[in-house]
């Protein structure tokens, strides 16, 4: 492990789903992982010194989550603790059988999840529980899908009566991409697509999917054994590149090692790993450390400027928040303009708290006129239009941009999330 390497600790806070992104202690967080296991071993997990040597490993590379498919022990949880990494971890429950056969098997399904969330509440190193994960479409069709829904509902629910603050989901995969959850906190996929149109093109379909929700890609990967050390590294580079440019909350590769175990054998078929089984290090492993780009690296080198323009009447009661938002927006060039709309109230010194901020007036005459009194007194290239109730994210306009990139565009807009309060 090079010395340099300083472990980030993990807040006390646990990550929250807040619009199409998560946060943590109140600042955005992007889950970045790597899946680990299962292995042939107590708890489908190696000996505390081999995992140890491996979570040193993946805290160095610059990943900050890794992914279980079963509930780990106290004992693992305090070494992802020691090296900042928090975990998604799924429950091992027969979810490969036809588990609505009978009240028995859903009440021990049922229960399975219940205590592993019970037992995980207070361990502020587990990050999410997945309910499930990739019931298969044969099965699912057998047993009926909203039946298969439903029972995925009442599992997360039985977890958030015992870690409310957990954030739950199930890992679903396209073959089955109706089954979706009402109640879960953000929309996992498990993706493997290794053309990069079609991954673009299905990313943008996801996150129609996942509409108000964060969208994580729970599983992306290459078979080494199929396509080679240089394919494995550079259709994760591009793979790691698109979720970021369709706003995906988190991306957890598959896997960390080729060393894996299913169904009481050692899986060798495939070569998934950025290590391979005695952890010598792949091309992908070198080349994708130190973590994903940032969201700015999405900027062209000649960013257009922007006029953000907000139109309010009255709004005195929501609008401080909107433009302390705006005024955080990660964006080298853009105005914020406010349209005053013949209020009753001081708009003007609202804005006045806010440098570089022009106030407009206008006698009332509605929000159309007030959006093209906002437009004559702009000077950006591209007019960003929100409203004084709203709160943007700092990569609003970043965002936004892209879209102007392809030039039959015209016109773009996002999802509208209402808030919690």
């Amino acid at each position: 492990m090079p010395e340099f390497i300083a472990f980030q600790a993990l807040p006390v806070e646990r990550p929250v789903a807040s619009g199409k992104f998560f946060r943590r202690g109140g600042r955005l967080w992007t889950m970045h992982g790597l899946t680990y296991g299962p292995f042939f071993g107590a708890d489908s997990l190696p000996v505390p010194e081999r995992a140890e040597a491996d979570l040193a490993m993946i805290a160095a590379w610059g990943a900050n989550t890794v992914r279980l498919f079963t509930a780990p022990p106290d004992w693992f949880l305090d070494l992802c603790a020691e090296y900042g990494l928090s975990v998604m971890t799924g429950v091992a429950w027969t979810d490969h059988v036809d588990f609505l056969h009978s009240a028995a098997s859903r009440r021990e399904a049922i229960l399975t999840v219940r205590d592993t969330a019970r037992r995980l509440a207070k361990r502020r190193e587990v990050a999410a529980l997945m309910a499930g994960n990739e019931i298969q479409a044969p099965l699912v069709r057998w047993l009926g899908p909203p039946r298969v829904q439903k029972f995925l509902e009442t599992l997360i629910d039985a977890a958030r009566q015992e870690a409310p603050d957990l954030l739950l989901a199930y890992a679903n995969y396209p073959t089955t991409e109706y089954l979706q959850p009402a109640n879960a906190d953000f929309t996992a996929f498990n993706v493997y697509l290794e053309s990069p149109e079609a991954f673009d093109r299905y990313l943008a379909r996801l996150q129609n999917l996942a509409g108000d929700q964060p969208l994580v890609i729970s599983e992306f990967g290459v078979d080494v054994k199929a396509g080679g050390d240089e394919k494995q590294a550079a259709v994760l580079a591009w793979q790691r590149r698109v979720c970021l440019e369709r706003g995906v909350a988190g991306n957890v590769l598959f896997s960390f090692t080729d060393e894996w175990h299913r169904g009481g054998n050692d899986v060798t078929g495939w070569q998934f790993g950025l290590t391979d089984r005695v952890r010598t290090p792949r091309l992908a492993w070198t080349q994708l450390a130190g973590g994903p780009p940032p969201v700015r690296s999405l900027l062209p080198l000649h960013p257009p400027r922007v006029s953000v323009i907000v139109c309010t009447r009255n709004g005195a009661s929501t609008l401080p928040e909107c433009l302390s938002s705006i005024a955080q927006l990660d964006y080298p060039d853009f105005e914020t303009i406010v349209v005053d709309d013949g209020s009753t109230q001081d708009i003007a010194a609202i804005v006045e708290q806010h440098p570089g901020m022009r106030c407009v007036r206008q006698e009332p005459q509605g929000l159309s006129v007030a959006r093209n009194t906002g437009a004559a007194a702009s000077s950006g290239a591209i007019l960003a239009y929100t409203d004084d109730d709203c709160v943007v994210e700092s990569s609003w306009l970043i965002h936004l941009t892209r879209a102007f990139d392809r030039p039959e565009v015209a016109a773009a807009g996002g999802p509208n999330i209402p808030p919690p309060r």
